[in-house]
């Protein structure tokens, strides 16, 4: 199967047993997922059906009995004949060929299709994945947030009790502190519904994943759109027309030789009861007009092969425009996580210590240092969102096009291990 999966999540290091790298995702969901293994089916039937298609029309043996309890001289069966005959039919116009061609098709076909879908699936369960790693991500920024509540409140306390601040500010500082504990059982609860989600890729109705192992920060190599494009045409989801239009032409090959009538033969022995002779018999028939008979079956085929171009051009037109779209999308996300990495959180950073600072001395009031805390926390979780959307787009663009955007040894050897 010609299969692409996003992998630049994968960390570098060693991990704990319990954990889930999405290359061990990918093989769970490759072996289990119950839309995958169908198509195993699906392509025995088509080889039953082959089968059935290459065999030759069949001998039939045929007996026939005439002038037997008639009236007159026919009476009784003095006068009986009896036919004894094989018979079966010569094919023209190549439709055993045309058959078969017409299966190959469908069997080429069905591995495009299962291409497809197997990409398609392994896309949603990287997005899973990525969803996964996302909530992580949050729940640790969530148990952070609580922690400088608590020493937000160890702060509050300190002044209050020295008599340099109302005993309002430790309330409300110790009701935001509540509040963050309540946020870190809620994310919690989002997880394992998350790791449930993703494990249902494989069969499993109680996830028993610890963690989703990646980088959500590592976005892998940047390739520009035209060579991003380009790719696309020749992926999956754009070469199924390819096998679609080869399957219409063996459509319009079969019908096209059923208009060739086929020869009926037979050819037997006939015995006379009366004179007790026998004697050799023997017929050829052939359909007149079947050519005729056959035209609208060949229009609709050929109509049914047109079509399939303009198809292909209208997804070719919407794939661009999703393409573009995941483009876009991932390089904006980037520029931002890049941003609020190298800029924004380290300038909120340090107005959070220098505010802690002037609180602590009195120069700040308290809703200053709240102000300040809040900031950080927010700078934090729109970096963790924009580097979950980076790797969501990541992953529209691996699926359109079947580029790797990892620079990774194990996601070479993903490739390796399931492109063919």
């Amino acid at each position: 199967m010609a299969l692409c999966v996003c992998t630049w999540l994968l960390a570098n290091g060693a991990f704990a047993e319990e954990s889930l790298s999405l290359v061990e995702a990918t093989r769970k969901t490759l072996v289990n997922h119950a839309a995958l293994q169908v198509f195993s089916y699906r392509e025995e039937a088509l080889m039953g059906r082959r089968l059935t298609s290459s065999l030759r029309p069949g001998l039939e043996l045929g007996t026939e009995l005439e002038n037997v309890t008639g009236t007159g001289t026919t009476s009784g069966i003095d006068e009986a004949e009896l036919t004894v005959s094989l018979s079966s039919v010569i094919e023209l116009g190549s439709k055993r060929q045309a058959r078969i061609a017409s299966i190959d098709a469908r069997a080429r076909l069905l591995e495009m299709e299962r291409q497809v879908q197997a990409i398609d699936i392994l896309g949603a369960m990287t997005t899973q994945f990525i969803a996964v790693m996302t909530i992580q991500e949050h729940l640790e920024l969530a148990k952070e947030s609580e922690a400088l509540a608590k020493e937000t409140t160890a702060t509050v306390k300190s002044r209050v009790d020295a008599g340099a601040a109302p005993d309002a500010e430790l309330f409300r500082s110790r009701a935001i502190g509540s509040q963050a504990r309540l946020t870190v059982s809620q994310i919690e609860r989002e997880l394992e519904v998350a790791k449930v989600a993703l494990a249902s890729f494989w069969g499993e109705r109680q996830a028993s994943i610890s963690a989703a192992n990646g980088d959500l920060f590592n976005f892998g190599s940047t390739i520009d759109f035209e060579t991003l494009y380009q790719r696309s045409v020749d992926s999956p989801g754009i070469q199924i027309y390819a096998s679609q239009e080869r399957l219409q032409d063996s459509a319009v090959k079969l019908a096209k030789s059923r208009s060739k009538s086929d020869l009926r033969w037979s050819f037997g022995v006939r015995r006379l009861q009366g004179p007790s002779d026998t004697a050799l018999v023997a017929s050829i028939e052939m359909p007149l007009f079947s050519g005729r008979r056959n035209r609208g079956d060949v229009a609709a085929a050929m109509a049914e092969r047109n079509e399939v171009p303009i198809r292909r051009e209208q997804a070719l037109n919407e794939l661009y425009a999703r393409l573009f779209d995941g483009y876009r999308t991932r390089a904006q996300s980037i520029e931002a996580s890049q941003t609020l990495q190298d800029e924004t959180i380290p300038a909120l950073e340090q107005a959070l210590s220098t505010t802690r600072r002037a609180y602590e001395s009195g120069r700040y009031g308290y809703l200053d240092l709240i102000a300040a805390q809040q900031a950080l926390v927010d700078a934090k979780a729109s970096l963790i969102d924009t580097a979950s959307a980076a790797l969501q787009a990541g992953v529209i663009i691996e699926q359109l096009t079947g580029l790797s955007l990892s620079n990774s040894d194990a996601a070479q050897q993903l490739r390796k291990e399931h492109v063919r």
